[in-house]
């Protein structure tokens, strides 16, 4: 596992591997091209149902089985499945008491 230093106020995940140095991976992908867009356009931490939105746009036909907005602060997490974004899974996880 490796760990990316983030500088923008939102992080931008994806499934799969880019590892060239100093390469941007805008005009790469289809998928990551407009999230990055909608990120960085706004510079700050998207509510959950813009998030949502966003990756409803990205998504694919056939490709996308899954996506997936993490409440860092609050440890939320919003699960949408097949593209369902009308049928949206929220659930919260604890910090536990260890």
């Amino acid at each position: 596992m490796a760990v990316v230093p983030n500088e923008a106020p939102w992080h931008l995940a994806t499934n799969f591997l880019a590892s060239a140095a100093g390469e941007t991976l805008l005009g790469r992908r289809d998928r990551y091209d407009p999230l990055f867009a909608t990120l960085a356009a706004t510079n700050v931490s998207l509510d959950p149902n813009t998030s949502l939105g966003a990756l409803a746009e990205a998504s694919q036909e056939g490709s996308t089985q899954w996506s997936i907005v993490y409440g860092l602060s609050d440890g939320t997490v919003r699960v949408a499945m097949g593209r369902h974004y009308d049928q949206v899974h929220s659930f919260a996880l604890s910090a536990g008491d260890e």
